[in-house]
């Protein structure tokens, strides 16, 4: 493979529609409820367990990238989320929508296949401009996956989303041969249950895999809180809105894809810990436009573009901090990483589904508000924060 920008180009497109298969709940939770007669605690499952159901297949599928050819492990994986998809567009209780949408979220993990791949491709002096490039896709999927799951919704239905995912996935595991390398094994001769040990041995011996692993959980909770209750939230006055125009906000993702690159380039410059402390501050203020949202539109929109290029920064910045650790292992280094960011996205989410009911805006701010703090405090000073770390583990 060639190591120009159209690779990193179609890489990035592959990213996008890979990730976005868990993200399509979440304008249709209020849906759910109403069309299962659950309440709305219930219906944010879906979402909270797909996303540990992404966690869980960053473990177990993943560090398969080491020992296999990446190119037929992701098309075994788009394979089975396809089937899925289709199955989910005939469920006829909450609890079946949860098991297949368990099976879409362990089988969405596409993109964190190819990343550890780009950041092995790219020259090192141009690693942090390829990896956010391909991030850019990774956050479009994200924008692309809320906004088309609101209008399919609430003009189909949102059995239609699940039958447009199926079709999507089908598409684009006829084009993963032209879009996706060969890539020779890594660790071939190392066992499946040694990969998994692995995990374990690069979480305990590594300070700074731990330091990112708990930055870039903090920071996807909070994002993902606010998300998870947010249909919620704009169904109530004084708003009302449909699943639609909640999905319309996920247009506030556009600044963090445009931002990605350029937070890469800044990675090169400066050291990953810089990024993270700009990501957290301009979190911490996405939060307290959070907490005037309840009577401005205008503050909502703000929040979002603020929390959406603050966790792209967290994002970039702890990954690339947790790459750097070990040249051979990327892809097990990225699946700790990731996992334990899906995790504290999965928990926010929840957490973000209960306090939207019994707190609202303000809730929501609050928490957030609290969080990006918490990260910010972590990371002012790298050294004490790793001894920290060290001296816990």
């Amino acid at each position: 493979m060639k190591r120009t920008q159209s690779s990193y180009f179609a890489l990035a497109c592959l990213c996008a529609f890979a990730v976005a298969n868990i993200y399509y709940n979440q304008p249709l939770l209020a849906l759910f409820a109403k069309d299962f007669a659950v309440d709305e605690k219930y219906a944010s499952s879906v979402a909270m367990f797909v996303q540990l159901a992404y966690a869980a297949g960053l473990v177990f599928f993943v560090p398969l990238g080491d020992r296999f050819e990446r190119r037929k492990l992701l098309m075994i994986l788009l394979g089975v989320n396809a089937t899925a998809s289709a199955v989910a567009s005939f469920t006829q209780t909450i609890e079946q929508l949860i098991a297949l949408n368990i099976v879409i979220g362990m089988t969405a993990i596409g993109a964190q296949i190819v990343i550890p791949m780009v950041s092995l491709i790219a020259p090192a002096e141009q690693r942090g401009r390829a990896v956010g490039t391909v991030m850019s896709g990774l956050m479009a999927g994200v924008l692309f996956g809320r906004i088309l799951s609101g209008f399919v919704g609430d003009y189909l239905g949102w059995r239609s989303m699940y039958i447009v995912a199926t079709v999507l996935d089908l598409a684009l595991l006829m084009m993963v041969p032209k879009l996706l390398p060969y890539s020779k094994p890594t660790a071939s001769q190392v066992s499946y249950p040694a990969l998994l040990k692995s995990l374990v041995t690069y979480f305990i011996k590594e300070g700074d895999l731990r330091l990112s692993c708990l930055c870039g959980a903090l920071m996807f909770g909070g994002f993902s809180a606010l998300w998870g209750g947010l249909a919620f939230l704009l169904a109530r006055p004084p708003y009302h809105f449909s699943s639609d125009v909640v999905g319309s906000f996920g247009f506030a993702g556009i600044a963090g894809i445009l931002a990605t690159p350029y937070i890469g380039k800044m990675a090169d410059r400066y050291s990953p810990r810089v990024i993270v402390l700009t990501g957290s501050v301009i979190a911490a203020l996405g939060f307290i436009s959070v907490f005037f949202s309840s009577h401005y539109l205008l503050a909502l929109i703000v929040a979002l573009v603020f929390l959406d290029i603050g966790g792209r920064a967290g994002l970039v910045g702890n990954q690339l901090r947790a790459l750097a650790l070990s040249t051979e292992g990327r892809s097990r280094l990225n699946t700790v990483f990731m996992c334990a960011y899906f995790i504290g996205g999965a928990v926010g989410t929840r957490i973000g589904a209960e306090i939207s009911v019994q707190y609202g805006w303000t809730g929501i701010a609050v928490m957030g508000f609290i969080v990006s703090c918490f990260v910010l405090m972590l990371n002012v000073r790298e050294k004490n924060v790793n001894k920290m770390v060290n001296d816990t583990a």
